[in-house]
């Protein structure tokens, strides 16, 4: 009996001694799918003119570890500015070839993006993000006489770049800072600084 004791406080003595090791290497939190509210800056530009607000929005992903210090995902992204770029005053207006004018209106943005990042501790990743972007807008057209009207040109598509710091605060929940570019084809850009929380489902 006191063979197998001694042999049973041996073996625990011996997984004891190898757990700080097996901590380290076990895959961290950064896995699974996960949803986040996002709040920020944002900056829309249009006409060569740009305007601050503030703004909010989504996100929602799924994340797989490489190795032991990379992960991948992908996330798709919804953001809305708390109020819309331009006025009717047209003071981001662009004169036109005919001796009008033309004022572009951003209204909200929807991303789908691929994130790689890189574990620069367990908890803390650092991450690129980039992919499709694409934003509703509307135009302002005025004529040389002065008469003018609202024209809907719907959505205008484009790409998103960026990147950012994430912070595991546990195993469910998260934070991040991010920014982000996205420029559309129109030749209207956005560049947006946010905070993130969120809950991660493994």
């Amino acid at each position: 009996m006191r063979k197998i004791i001694f042999a049973a406080a041996v073996a625990t003595a011996a997984i004891a001694a190898q757990a700080p090791a097996q901590v380290i290497n076990t895959p961290t939190t950064f896995r699974g799918f996960r949803i986040e509210g996002d709040i920020g800056w944002d900056r829309a530009r249009a006409n060569g003119v740009g305007q601050n607000n503030m703004g909010y929005g989504g996100t929602a992903g799924i994340d797989g570890q490489i190795g032991k210090y990379f992960v991948v995902g992908a996330e798709g992204t919804y953001w809305n500015p708390s109020k819309m770029w331009g006025d009717n005053n047209g003071n981001n207006m662009a004169n036109t070839a005919g001796g009008g004018s033309v004022s572009t209106k951003a209204f909200q943005e929807w991303d789908a993006s691929i994130r790689m990042g890189f574990l620069a501790q367990p908890d803390i990743l650092l991450y690129a993000v980039g992919g499709y972007a694409t934003t509703r807008e509307r135009t302002l057209y005025t004529g040389a006489s002065g008469v003018g009207g609202y024209r809907n040109v719907g959505w205008s598509d484009g790409y998103s770049v960026g990147g950012g710091i994430e912070y595991s605060m546990s195993k469910m929940f998260f934070m991040n800072a991010q920014y982000r570019y996205s420029q559309f084809s129109n030749h209207t850009s956005r560049q947006r600084a946010t905070l993130g929380f969120g809950v991660r489902f493994r």
